[in-house]
């Protein structure tokens, strides 16, 4: 296992100085279009994530590289409340217009962010990621770009008496932009796995959301073991303001 070296994008700093001001204190966060979480049913350690995997793939580029703050398509785990986020993350615009893999942890408590050195990728590459409970009261958190099976790990130390139970899969970062969100208009996230207590959940109970939607995202439950987040990028500024003016 690797610790990356710490750095701080300019445009994810942005988001956070956003998230702070809103004085927020736990997930889902303002910023978060979409979601799909998985409870567990006590905060104790008979619920506790002991393992989290997934597959996804590098969705297409946007027609309009500028308009959102790094679009985020990721899964994570939580305490409950959920205010201690290890989350293995794919990206577009964190440090260019590209997307890229990398690891972030952020504590509401104090509101620090963490994140990883990064993977770039293209896309249709195929991409993976976990997180697994360690023995010493640490999580490891990995992302992989699979062609190349170039993996990044980091490890996270588990802050105070928290109990992670939380599984959360996410469509990040409210875009002013429609077309700053990939054209193909998807994500899918598939081959889950959840651990819990050490036993794989055959049916995670995933329950699915739409917190601050945007670009008429949505959240469907392909199956226990897929979640699948869309979009729509052709929408318009007027299409989204007909949509809170409730004209459709």
């Amino acid at each position: 296992a690797t610790n990356p070296s710490l750095h701080l994008s300019p445009m994810l700093i942005f988001v956070l100085v956003s998230l702070a001001s809103m004085v927020l204190a736990d997930d889902p966060a303002a910023s978060w279009l979409a979601y799909a979480q998985s409870k567990g049913e006590t905060n104790t350690n008979a619920s506790v994530v002991t393992k989290v995997t997934a597959k996804w793939t590098v969705p297409s580029s946007p027609s309009s590289p500028f308009g959102s703050n790094a679009p985020g398509f990721w899964f994570g785990i939580e305490p409950q409340p959920a205010d201690a986020l290890i989350q293995p993350i794919l990206a577009y615009g964190d440090m260019g217009a590209d997307f890229t893999l990398f690891n972030g942890y952020f504590f509401w408590p104090d509101q620090s962010w963490w994140q990883s050195s990064s993977i770039d990728v293209s896309p249709g590459d195929a991409v993976s990621g976990g997180v697994e409970l360690l023995a010493n009261q640490s999580y490891n958190m990995w992302v992989q770009a699979d062609a190349t099976g170039q993996r990044i790990t980091s490890n996270i130390p588990i802050a105070g008496d928290r109990i992670y139970t939380n599984v959360f899969f996410v469509l990040e970062h409210q875009p002013e932009l429609c077309a700053a969100y990939p054209s193909n208009n998807e994500v899918v996230f598939t081959d889950i796995v959840v651990e819990r207590a050490g036993k794989v959940v055959a049916d995670p109970k995933w329950i699915p959301a739409t917190f601050k939607p945007a670009c008429s995202s949505n959240t469907t439950i392909v199956s226990p073991t897929s979640v699948k987040f869309t979009w729509d990028s052709s929408w318009t500024k007027e299409d989204r303001l007909a949509v809170a003016d409730g004209r459709v």
